[in-house]
């Protein structure tokens, strides 16, 4: 018999059922608002001279609403190339293997030496107490910024466990090469205090996602996304995206010019897609991926930037995971200090930091008993032999392969190799040389 009572239960839990959706929906609706904010906000930023075409396309509905991740299966393939067609392995005789091996700071330091990539001498003498007071006056740091270096391994995962090291260590940490997919995080981002012979590495991703990927194939003359070489980057403490609600203050900002590689046509980088020789500075900052925090598709957001898990607090002052450790263990305060008035600004920025980009292929080698070591010239490399290198390809004398000399090196490529990835073989230096 249904009774008044009974009648009235069963609306009570309709109606607490209907709330716990709508709920739901609610939630779910704030999550995309967020998600794509972060899209826009994360994209590489227009440059001032974009035509004004290209500013609009990036307001429309469909601008917006393509993406690779909340497109239907099967969802177009996304390509990590063979060796034979990428600008990471090409220059790369070994091939790809899944054996593990051990990354220390020996490791990072043969991976310098290999490629001239001469890191700033480091402070061997303590400096006198009044020395200690004018140095942390002037730079509001009492830690010498350049102990510690930032490193990256494109193509590369912790073979024991998933999360990071809780701090620097001087034991070896075991990892392994892997295939990136524009998807997952598959490389390393850490620090490499070079003092203490210590490194901290995480789980991270040093190539853009599908997203941007898929958005840059809509937008060929958009500079959308792009795919930042390897070498030696130099990084500044700041604001990422301090104008947007996704700001990430502290983060690390790109701070020089650089060639990055675009994909237009396809979603994947291959041996001959278009190099941007512009050199204007592509926001290619390290910061959080903040996807890992969400039920989505892919795991972290980067058009370009290199990344590590985790995100900020609500107020968008208190960085989270793994993305939290990897600043702490750069030097910079844990949680950010910020400067009277700002929310953006933080007593941090301006210090300077050496980010070396390698691939995990390279590292394997560096810690192979008996390595042959493999020698090359790329973007950071310096040395006696540069200013000749500099030279023979028509650009000023300078002591580093720079930007600039990086864009007349992939055109000398181009021109006497058929391909270009930006960096110099032996057997090609003695071309360049003739």
């Amino acid at each position: 018999m249904i009774t008044r009572r009974k009648v009235l239960l069963a609306g009570a839990a309709s109606t607490t059922a209907f709330a716990a959706v709508r709920g739901a929906i609610a939630q779910e609706d704030d999550d995309q608002a967020v998600l794509n904010a972060l899209f826009e906000d994360d994209m590489e930023p227009l440059p001032s001279t974009a035509p004004r075409s290209v500013r609009a396309a990036r307001s429309t509905p469909k601008f917006r609403a393509l993406k690779w991740s909340r497109m239907p299966d099967p969802k177009p393939k996304v390509e990590w190339f063979d060796d034979s067609k990428s600008v990471n392995y090409r220059h790369i005789e070994a091939e790809f293997s899944s054996s593990e091996f051990e990354l220390t700071a020996e490791v990072l330091q043969t991976l310098a030496d290999w490629n001239s990539i001469e890191l700033p001498a480091l402070k061997t003498v303590p400096l006198a107490p009044e020395d200690e007071a004018w140095v942390e006056d002037f730079m509001g740091k009492s830690q010498d910024p350049v102990e510690r270096v930032l490193f990256g391994l494109r193509g590369c995962e912790l073979a024991e466990q998933k999360e990071a090291p809780s701090g620097l260590t001087a034991e070896p940490i075991r990892v392994r090469e892997a295939h990136c997919d524009h998807v997952h995080l598959r490389c390393l981002i850490g620090v490499w205090d070079r003092e203490s012979g210590k490194i901290w590495a995480s789980q991270a991703s040093t190539v853009p996602n599908a997203d941007y990927m898929l958005s840059q194939t809509t937008g060929a003359f958009d500079r959308r996304c792009n795919m930042l070489p390897t070498g030696r980057h130099r990084y500044v403490v700041g604001p990422h995206r301090g104008g947007t609600s996704s700001r990430q203050p502290g983060a690390f900002r790109l701070a020089s010019s650089v060639c990055v590689q675009r994909s237009l046509y396809n979603l994947g980088y291959a041996l001959g897609d278009y190099w941007d020789v512009s050199l204007g500075n592509p926001f290619d900052n390290i910061h959080a991926g903040v996807l890992d925090t969400f039920d989505h598709p892919l795991d972290y957001s980067s058009a370009g930037c290199q990344v590590l898990p985790g995100s900020y607090d609500e107020s968008r002052k208190t960085p989270l995971g793994a993305w939290a450790t990897f600043r702490s263990m750069a030097g910079l305060e844990p949680v950010p200090v910020f400067k009277t008035g700002s929310i953006v600004t933080t007593t941090d920025d301006g210090r300077e930091f050496d980010y070396l980009l390698m691939t995990g292929r390279e590292a394997r080698l560096a810690a192979s008993p008996g390595a042959v070591p493999v020698r090359r010239i790329r973007l950071g490399s310096s040395g006696a032999a540069i200013p000749t290198l500099r030279q023979k390809l028509g650009v000023p004398t300078y002591h580093e392969i720079d930007g600039e000399a990086m864009k007349a090196l992939l055109i000398w490529q181009q021109e006497f190799a058929g391909f270009a990835d930006g960096i110099l073989t032996p057997s090609q230096q003695i071309l360049l040389e003739a």
